[in-house]
């Protein structure tokens, strides 16, 4: 067991040290149109090796989920959007993580139907902020004019 799991990362850390390896003349491959499918297939390659585990997709959602998290702190804390689409940001992050979580420990499958409910809450938030940030923008903070300024430090002494 452990040997097999030792070899399996073994192979792994090779793959992306070939990966790395030639990441430069792949990468010059995208000046000459011709080539792009070779480099697609590169990146395909490269994104496979990297995402061959399920506890990688797993982690990648646990830090997407923290920067959700701050997303969404720093929008209700701005006042910027509504406040009830931040607090319904933050409402759907637990149920995120608890989907991911759940499909690293294989209690559900990593493309299930529960998987797929747990993560809609979220999914569903984020079109819905998109589209008020397309139709009505943000709602900036105003500034304070010169003269509340004037009357605020005259308040403070």
């Amino acid at each position: 067991g452990a040997a097999v799991i030792w070899l399996e990362l073994l192979v792994r850390t090779a793959a992306l040290y070939v990966v790395i390896l030639f990441a430069a003349p792949v990468a010059s491959g995208l000046i000459n149109r011709s080539t792009w499918p070779s480099v697609r297939r590169w990146l395909y390659f490269t994104v496979a090796i990297i995402m061959s585990k399920p506890a990688v997709g797993a982690v990648l959602a646990l830090v997407f989920c923290l920067g959700g998290v701050m997303f969404y702190l720093l929008l209700y804390r701005s006042g910027i959007v509504p406040r009830w689409i931040a607090v319904w940001g933050l409402a759907a992050i637990p149920f995120y993580v608890a989907a991911y979580l759940l499909a690293m420990y294989e209690v559900i499958g990593p493309n299930s139907t529960e998987l797929n409910l747990l993560v809609i809450p979220l999914a569903v938030q984020e079109m819905v902020l998109a589209i008020w940030m397309i139709a009505r923008g943000f709602r900036p903070a105003a500034a304070p004019t010169t003269s509340e300024l004037r009357a605020s430090r005259l308040a403070r002494t």
